[in-house]
């Protein structure tokens, strides 16, 4: 399917963008944040260190420096908390998008996810089939050994995981799973 034909998930994929440009933004402020706290840190105990050398000069430059950083300190705790409210707000935009368009979202997948429960639906039977063309396989094989006088049927393969893998597929086959049928009540409309 094309863009056009999936204008719902056209206009989810924007929301994505969005979400995951302004999620980098706050990454990117908190990183920000992290290393300028780190970097006064770091002043601070050079400055006690240069206090215990007792290198005033050393200590007021220090001091100075981590004044100027300190200054900035509130600028980017601030840049962090606006960088995580709008990425608070943008993921809360997609999740209204999604809750508001959540049908035309699902009918523009259900093509595609029935398409793939097919595929899923002939590989499970097909190996259903291979399952019993080997049973039969396996039969006419344990007869022939059983002529032999001491048979060895460690010689003969097993298949248990694929019996239990291939009865679970006849199960759901029976059953007739598919995806992306609803099973949580409508939602109420104001």
């Amino acid at each position: 399917m094309t863009r056009d034909d999936r204008p719902a998930h056209a206009a989810l994929a924007a929301h994505d963008a969005v979400v995951a440009e302004r999620a980098t933004a706050a990454r990117a402020a908190d990183e920000a944040l992290h290393v300028l706290v780190d970097r006064i840190r770091a002043i601070g105990e050079s400055i006690v260190e240069a206090h215990a050398r007792q290198d005033d000069a050393a200590a007021k430059k220090l001091n100075a420096e981590r004044a100027k950083l300190d200054a900035t300190r509130q600028d980017a705790v601030e840049r962090a908390e606006g960088a995580r409210r709008d990425l608070a707000r943008v993921r809360s935009e997609r999740a209204s998008y999604v809750e508001a368009h959540l049908d035309g979202l699902l009918a523009e997948a259900a093509p595609d996810a029935e398409a793939a429960a097919g595929a899923i639906a002939d590989a499970a039977g097909e190996l259903i089939a291979a399952t019993r063309h080997w049973h039969a396989m396996e039969s006419s094989v344990l007869d022939l050994m059983r002529a032999a006088p001491n048979p060895d049927r460690a010689r003969v393969p097993s298949l248990d995981a694929w019996d239990t893998i291939a009865r679970d597929c006849r199960r759901a086959l029976e059953r007739g799973n598919a995806p992306c049928r609803r099973r949580c009540p409508p939602r109420r409309r104001p």
